[in-house]
């Protein structure tokens, strides 16, 4: 599964195009993201690219990841 990649997998199967690299990177800048949290991003966009059948990771893609992370993060603070 998606959430089961190693980082090597990542990078040979998570094809991100230029647009959605340069938004991830000035997120991960942003925002102060780990390295862990990074692949943790690009895994969950590579999931919503596949719900859209798309072979290559784009700009929604790496959006929904980033929205994704904002409500869990929420919700663990909620708690």
């Amino acid at each position: 599964t998606n959430s089961q990649m190693t980082t090597s997998e990542i990078n040979t199967f998570c094809q991100i195009d230029n647009q959605s690299k340069e938004y991830l990177r000035k997120s991960y800048e942003k925002f102060a993201f780990s390295a862990r949290a990074y692949d943790s991003l690009i895994k969950v966009a590579r999931t919503a690219a596949d719900m859209r059948d798309s072979v290559q990771i784009e700009l929604e893609d790496v959006k929904t990841a980033l929205f994704a992370r904002d409500l869990d993060k929420d919700s663990r603070g909620a708690l």
